[in-house]
């Protein structure tokens, strides 16, 4: 991204009544300001145009990545209201590549010289979710467009793209938590053209008011996608991610999930039991049920009675008399930290909060169970803010678990005024970000975990405030095959350093166990009432998973490698790679799926000094072994359905 920046040739573009940006631009006003960063500048340029409004370019550069980020920051000045802003592409530019340009022939293949659009699969709970495929950009009059689904960010596709021209190529990242939409063309002269932005924003806006719009994160490259890959995580790691930031751990708690309607006595109950039998659990995980005013048991989430009470906040006195209280002391008591799980955004009409401010929601018609609270509500956004405050402050919460279980995007265009087109989702976004800030600056030892059904708002906004500890849905069927994990474990990584999910029920699974290892991750082992923890358990074997967990655990947010590429079928292997460069070590986690023919993966692994002597441990076998960085491994797995997990570190 060298030699791009020039204020009179911005990389955004919008129509403002009559005219484009770029005929507005003569008679604006512009104005810079530079300012350095620890590992860059943040450079801002206002446009005054002469009705009034403002739009603010911010910039932010990262040239040890060769990255940039930007987003802008519109205000109507103006007594009135605004014109029309409408045709808005917060990413409007072109990045160009060199190469000889191969000739089409009817009747063949697209030539393989011309660009293409990787895209990335969201979550949809499904085995192929962030798989990547590509479309090729062949002639200028193909445009290839894409959108996530209902208003999440990550339904359907995943806001993250990859234009690749052999060893050349652009990561494109969009930074929006609601709808986006973006769009990708061939350009004469070789250049592609990249276009990013909010759905369908058509608007005037009213005396005063403000809003921002999506994000985008953009890296070029000409080494290699993989390389670039493992910049883009650093990146995100680095500079983006709150994990390891001062005031909040370094790696991302170990937990043991609780459903929320566990009575006080029981949870108590099994928190002493996990110091007891020495299991590592580091922090308690309370998921819904917790809360409302239910006098009858609800053992599930497959029972009556939970669901119904979302958006009713009070602590349940039936299973819980004291509020959680002695949970909490509990908790701080053995050493762990605690986590709730809480659905701000939804509630469920009858709660009090609707029938008391009626006006805070949106819903689709009379008979609509679901309301949608209104995030751009001044009111409505307090109110949340003030019920989480409580209970992080009453409960002491080391982690907050937010949730959202519907789509927005009805809701918000329902709702939108005539000539008002995107702005409910605008000020929601908004509303939701200031939540999450506010919350973040009150509390600094603070992890927020964003669910989303299951990963479904995995934009870098989102993650630049949350991490996702659940990131797909398809874990909450408990015996969920590993195969499905060892995908997702092979798909997520590509792009993000910090996700997690939950092992499920099934104890004293070497193979499931490792097949679920990620920065984040979860045991359901005694989720419920009807378990209890003791001797009658593999309590020997969990424990040793959970120690080789955690030992793997510093490695998971470094530089990934596949070394088998991403497979959906059973006759497949898995294998990945986590180096430490820095260190000079890494971990290597094999699987043989249960109908792969071949017990032997010969593979030379990568990032390793091919000059240099390298010390492995094959923990399965217990041997350790020297190989030099050049040298080809061929890893033996006798047996279908088995994994293998091999430590390698310089020699001394």
């Amino acid at each position: 991204m060298k030699n791009w920046y020039d204020a009179m040739n911005p990389l955004f573009s919008f129509r403002y009544g009559e005219k484009t940006f770029a005929e507005w631009l003569p008679e604006c006003t512009v104005t810079t300001e530079t300012s350095p960063m620890k590992d860059g500048q943040e450079i801002n340029t206002l446009y005054q145009l002469p009705d009034g409004l403002e739009v603010r370019w911010c910039v932010r550069t990262h040239p040890a990545y060769g990255a940039v980020k930007w987003v802008l920051y519109f205000k109507n000045t103006a007594n009135t209201s605004s014109a029309r802003v409408s045709e808005l592409w917060d990413c409007n530019m072109t990045t160009h590549f060199d190469y000889e340009e191969e000739k089409e022939r009817p009747g063949f293949n697209v030539p393989a010289s011309f660009p293409r659009v990787h895209r990335t699969v969201g979550s949809n709970w499904e085995r192929g979710e962030f798989r990547t495929a590509f479309e090729t950009l062949h002639h200028p009059s193909v445009v290839r467009s894409y959108a996530n689904i209902g208003g999440r960010s990550s339904q359907g596709l995943a806001p993250y793209f990859e234009v690749t021209q052999g060893n050349s190529g652009l990561l494109c990242a969009i930074g929006w938590s609601g709808q986006w939409n973006a769009q990708f063309c061939q350009e004469e002269g070789h250049n592609v053209r990249v276009k990013t932005g909010i759905e369908a924003v058509s608007l005037r806006m009213t005396a005063g008011e403000e809003f921002r719009t999506s994000s985008v994160l953009l890296m070029r490259y000409d080494d290699s996608s993989e390389q670039a890959h493992n910049r883009f995580r650093r990146l995100l790691k680095n500079h983006y991610s709150l994990i390891g930031q001062p005031g909040r751990p370094s790696l991302i708690p170990f937990c043991a999930g609780t459903w929320g309607s566990m009575s006080s006595t029981n949870m108590i109950e099994r928190i002493k039991a996990y110091k007891k039998y020495d299991l590592g659990i580091e922090t308690f995980w309370i998921d819904a049920a917790w809360y409302g005013v239910s006098q009858k048991p609800c053992p599930s989430e497959h029972s009556a009675g939970w669901y119904e009470q979302t958006g009713n906040w009070t602590i349940n006195p039936y299973t819980h008399p004291d509020g959680l209280k002695e949970v909490a002391k509990a908790c701080k008591e053995n050493g762990m930290g605690m986590l709730l799980w809480v659905e701000p955004e939804r509630v469920i009409r009858g709660n009090p909060t609707p029938d008391k401010h009626p006006e805070w929601f949106l819903k689709l018609d009379e008979s609509c169970q679901d309301w949608l609270l209104d995030m751009g509500n001044e009111q409505a956004l307090q109110c949340a803010i003030d019920d989480l405050s409580y209970l992080i402050e009453e409960l002491g919460l080391s982690c907050y678990r937010q949730d959202f279980n519907t789509n927005p995007l009805p809701f918000w265009r329902k709702y939108d005024e005539p000539e008002r087109a995107g702005s409910h989702e605008i000020h929601h976004i908004m509303g939701l970000y200031r939540f999450w800030d506010t919350l973040l600056e009150k509390y600094p030892h603070l992890i927020i975990d964003n669910c989303a059904s299951g990963g479904r708002r995995l934009d870098f906004e989102a993650l630049s405030r949350s991490v996702a500890l659940w990131r797909s849905d398809y874990q909450c069927v408990f015996d969920s095959d590993p195969e499905t994990a060892q995908a997702h474990g092979t798909g997520f990584p590509w792009w993000l350093p910090y996700s997690g999910l939950g092992v499920g029920r099934v104890m004293g699974d070497t193979y499931r166990m490792r097949s679920c290892y990620s920065p984040a991750l979860q045991v359901g082992f005694w989720m419920y009432e009807e378990e209890s923890i003791g001797e009658h358990q593999p309590l020997d074997l969990i424990r040793s998973q959970i120690a080789e967990y955690k030992r793997v655990r510093p490695y998971l947010s470094c530089d990934f490698y596949r070394l088998v590429d991403y497979a959906l079928d059973d006759s497949a292997w898995t294998a990945w790679q986590y180096d430490r460069p820095e260190e000079g070590d890494g971990v290597v986690l094999l699987f043989r799926r249960p109908a792969a023919p071949f017990d032997t993966l010969p593979t030379a692994l990568k990032g390793l000094d091919a000059g240099k002597t390298y010390v492995f441990e094959d923990v399965d076998a217990g041997v350790t072994y020297e190989a030099r960085g050049d040298e080809v491994h061929r890893f033996l797995l006798p047996e279908a359905r088995s994994s293998k997990v091999v430590f390698y570190r310089i020699k001394d």
